[in-house]
């Protein structure tokens, strides 16, 4: 153990030092609370043994320094002092020391502290690697956190979000969620639209979102069909990922000038089509497992179609909304949210979500919440 024996009085520190020494210990010597301050400064002991009464410096003021310059590791500092314990110890403490020795020195006492306080500074280092350790996983999980929020914010920005025919909420229950959306025009005028939930949240979902954005993105924009994109997502996914990752999705394709909505919906809560001028609501439910479940040859890519008039709208959400819970168990559910639907509002998405607030109670959210309003009009007068 190296041991700093600091001392105004050379008798004094050649006893210590020459008792220390027998024992096995490393010691440095300093005869003033500014050689003790010098000393720390260049070495870290493990243990130093203080002096009280000094000219300049003291002992007290000596080790409030010393604590001044500690970064890391705290050093065991023991007081060893001619002034009584009583009348010492309280000064002492309140100083920063950790423990006191009357003079003269009784050697077994002396060993004794050296050995309990030998145990205290290895917790303590242990400690301090434990906490590098933890900078360190806090600073790999800031680091995949950009990278999360770069990958959604990217593909947010990809996506064609013109408010004359999509609106769009998004509130997750933590800092990044497993709810993805994506929208784009194919070259024929076509809207298509994606909206999945992964399993798990943040880094898990952005891995698994990289290859849905891309295979969405370059398919819809070659202008190739809906069963051609949600086959080639499954089939991504369930090559690149275990069986427990997988998204719930709801995939649509609103025609240009026909008035007819194709879906595929799996695992996804219900969809719903709601007409604005005559209040008429329409469901379209799911009914395939989610993608990245089945291989390629069990995989059902049938669509739904449905036509559409210009007056309704599309209502898609995650299931974040409908399981809402409130304190006694009960879900926020389907009838509810068709409910809230069906009533005049000017802002639905702030109705829904204030809404589910209410009737959680104040509850803290457990998923993530997405809703999503496509206007199914005749599209040709909103292509720019």
């Amino acid at each position: 153990m190296d041991i700093l024996v600091v001392d105004d009085y050379k008798m004094n520190r050649e006893l210590l030092v020459s008792y220390l020494g027998r024992k096995g210990h490393n010691v440095i010597e300093a005869e003033s609370g500014s050689e003790a301050l010098e000393a720390c400064q260049s070495i870290i002991p493990d243990l130093i043994l203080m002096d009280i009464m000094m000219p300049g410096l003291n002992g007290y003021e000596t080790v409030k320094a010393i604590r001044d310059l500690e970064k890391e590791i705290r050093i065991p500092i023991v007081f060893v002092s001619a002034i009584k314990a009583e009348d010492g110890m309280a000064e002492a403490i309140s100083s920063g020391g950790d423990d006191y020795i009357s003079k003269p020195v009784n050697f077994e006492i002396l060993d004794a502290k050296i050995s309990a306080h030998g145990r205290v500074l290895e917790i303590n280092k242990q400690l301090n690697e434990a906490v590098k350790g933890l900078r360190l996983y806090n600073q790999k999980l800031y680091e995949e956190q950009q990278l999360v929020e770069h990958i959604f914010a990217h593909a947010l920005r990809n996506s064609c979000l013109d408010p004359r025919f999509i609106n769009y909420k998004n509130r997750p229950c933590e800092q990044f969620d497993g709810d993805v959306f994506l929208a784009e025009r194919s070259p024929n005028g076509d809207l298509y639209v994606l909206m999945g939930d992964f399993t798990g949240h943040g880094l898990h979902a952005a891995v698994g979102a990289l290859p849905v954005c891309q295979t969405f993105f370059a398919m819809t924009r070659k202008g190739l069909g809906l069963k051609m994109i949600i086959s080639e997502i499954n089939k991504n996914l369930q090559m690149l990922f275990p069986p427990n990752v997988f998204m719930c999705a709801s995939v649509i394709q609103v025609e240009k000038d026909a008035g007819i909505l194709k879906s595929w919906i799996g695992g996804m809560p219900v969809t719903i089509l709601h007409n604005n001028k005559t209040g008429e609501m329409r469901s379209i439910p799911s009914q395939h497992m989610p993608l990245g479940i089945l291989a390629e040859n069990e995989f059902d890519d049938s669509i739904e179609e449905v036509n559409v008039s210009d007056f309704e709208k599309l209502y898609l959400c995650s299931d974040g909304i409908v399981e809402a819970r409130d304190k006694d168990g009960h879900e926020y559910g389907i009838d509810r949210l068709i409910k809230k639907l069906n009533e005049k509002h000017d802002n639905v998405f702030d109705i829904i979500f204030n809404d589910v607030d209410a009737f959680t109670e104040g509850k803290q959210q457990e998923d993530d919440m997405t809703l999503v309003e496509v206007n199914c009009g005749v599209l040709t007068a909103l292509i720019d």
